[in-house]
């Protein structure tokens, strides 16, 4: 599998001062963005998003390029077109965009990125705070197998917020456009996950850890493209089995 790196940071070492990290992490967009943002903690939860991404994809730079690249170059585009659906996001350096997979999740205490220059895989994090969580506010969302999965373990090793950190970061490195439904998703520990659409043996990985007080999760999916329709001599679209 090709190389991705995966990090973890508390907010609080990514974001001292705000303006200062503003100032010299953020594109000039990325910059008037989070000046719109009315939420303070939004604003700060974000600011240290882009902070810890753009250290590891100047890491990721300096290792594949000669070139030499300021922060402030690097634009994160994150914004879906259509509320609702999910939208991977799209690196752009000095205006080109730069073929990478990255996934960014944060929560009040933590951020935690992955990236990766392999353009045919797709990456998703998740991170889910223990101590924010609402137990057995989850319960929708489980499958039987999963349900089982949690009644059959020690209550202190076993959550479903484990569960729903991986439903979120299979989501985004498996959608294709469509909205979050994580009933529909199933990410038994130890087990292959289930994605509508999606082939098992694309999932390359699919892990949970704990850290800092979070659960965190990262998906690998390797995305094929689809061949494409046969067409008839006339330019109509031929029959198919």
């Amino acid at each position: 599998m090709a190389r991705i790196a995966c990090q973890y940071a508390r907010l609080s070492e990514l974001v001292s001062d705000e303006a200062q990290a503003a100032a010299r992490w953020l594109s000039a967009d990325e910059r008037r963005a989070w000046e719109s943002m009315r939420s303070a903690e939004r604003k700060r939860t974000w600011l240290g998003g882009r902070t810890l991404a753009k250290r590891m994809l100047l890491q990721l730079l300096g290792e594949t390029t000669w070139q030499r690249v300021a922060a402030a170059e690097i634009h994160i585009e994150t914004r879906s077109t259509r509320p609702g659906h999910g939208e991977r996001p799209v690196v752009f350096v000095g205006g080109e965009r730069l073929d990478c997979g990255l996934s960014i999740a944060h929560t009040s205490r933590g951020v935690l990125v992955a990236v990766s220059r392999d353009v045919d895989l797709a990456l998703g994090v998740d991170l889910v705070c223990r101590a924010d969580a609402s137990p057995g506010g989850l319960a929708w969302s489980l499958s039987t197998r999963e349900r089982h999965w949690l009644a059959t373990g020690p209550r202190n090793q076993r959550s479903g917020e484990q569960i729903w950190a991986m439903k979120e970061a299979l989501y985004k490195a498996a959608q294709r456009g469509e909205g979050f439904s994580p009933a529909q998703i199933e990410t038994v520990p130890g087990c292959p996950p289930t994605y509508p659409g999606t082939n098992a043996a694309d999932v390359q990985s699919l892990e949970s850890w704990r850290v800092d007080g979070h659960y965190a999760a990262l998906a690998v999916v390797r995305h094929r493209e689809q061949p494409p329709a046969p067409v008839a001599a006339d330019g109509l679209l031929a029959a198919t089995a």
